[in-house]
């Protein structure tokens, strides 16, 4: 079993501008950790044992609270709890199935983070001065969460078998989101060109969005925001759903979301070869 030590890219920074200046005055960092890896000696960690050396990325079923929470200057408002042995296999598996076998060797190296997280769940905080942890945890589990250099997996539990046809695409999609998100945040690709064309946030309001082409409304609009929702719509639902749901005279009014509805499809299809229709009907 190799001992892998984990160093946060902010401490070699530090380090590196620290080494730079002889007068810099010394301060105590983070404490490091280490992780065995591979985890254990089931089949599945001799998976990950090869997806690490094939990939470069690690998959974790056992993580401390930093590994999901840090994101670089303060820790996130969410928190993951850790995965149930007997599910841990079975996540993966839906992980591949769902989402990693639609991609080739070399988009993986550009899409895949530097770790995956296998949780039992994936949990919101709320401010509460009354707890210990100063927190409450929101009951509801978001499934997938991409982070500083993860993305979680949170149905590393008993029911992810249990889940409906529709719920196991929403998390299908929300997976290729999470990877696509993972990506953009380290430069591995960009938003193409001409759907950057089409963004135009300005007087973006709770009554304006749909004019402009946006799918749902946030205060503050992004061309990247944009992106991965149109990204995850594309491969969530398939054609005649995705006009049900936001084409038309009174959903599009200006025609700019289904232009860039045509130009995600396209895009995906050309740029990444996903099998798009292939995707939004998948028996999970």
């Amino acid at each position: 079993m190799n001992r892998i030590l984990f160093v946060p890219v902010f401490l070699v920074l530090a380090a590196l501008l620290t080494a730079c200046d002889k007068e810099a005055t010394l301060v105590a960092s983070a404490p490091q950790e280490f992780y065995d890896f591979p985890q254990g000696d089931n089949a599945y960690d001799a998976e990950f044992e090869t997806f690490y050396q094939q990939y470069g990325s690690y998959v974790l079923y056992r993580f401390s609270d930093n590994d999901f929470r840090w994101n670089g200057t303060t820790r996130l408002l969410y928190m993951a709890r850790q995965a149930e042995p007997a599910a841990i296999a079975p996540a993966f598996d839906f992980i591949k199935k769902a989402c990693l076998q639609d991609y080739s060797e070399e988009r993986l190296q550009s899409l895949l983070p530097f770790k995956m997280l296998l949780s039992a769940g994936v949990h919101q905080l709320t401010a509460n001065a009354n707890q210990p942890t100063g927190y409450d945890t929101v009951a509801s589990n978001l499934g997938v969460y991409s982070g500083l250099n993860q993305v979680t997996f949170g149905y590393a539990n008993a029911q992810l078998g249990s889940l409906t046809a529709s719920q196991k695409l929403d998390l299908q999609a929300s997976l290729h989101r999470a990877f696509f998100t993972q990506a953009l945040s380290r430069a591995k690709f960009e938003v193409p060109a001409a759907f950057v064309a089409l963004f135009d946030a300005t007087g973006n309001s709770a009554t304006a969005y749909r004019s402009l082409g946006f799918l749902e409304y946030q205060r503050s609009y992004t061309a990247t925001l944009d992106f991965l929702m149109f990204v995850y719509a594309a491969l969530r639902y398939n054609q005649q759903d995705f006009s049900t749901r936001y084409l038309g005279s009174t959903l599009d009014p200006s025609g700019r979301t289904a232009l860039k509805y045509a130009l995600i499809r396209t895009y995906l299809s050309e740029e990444w070869g996903l099998a798009i229709n292939e995707i939004n009907n998948r028996a999970l």
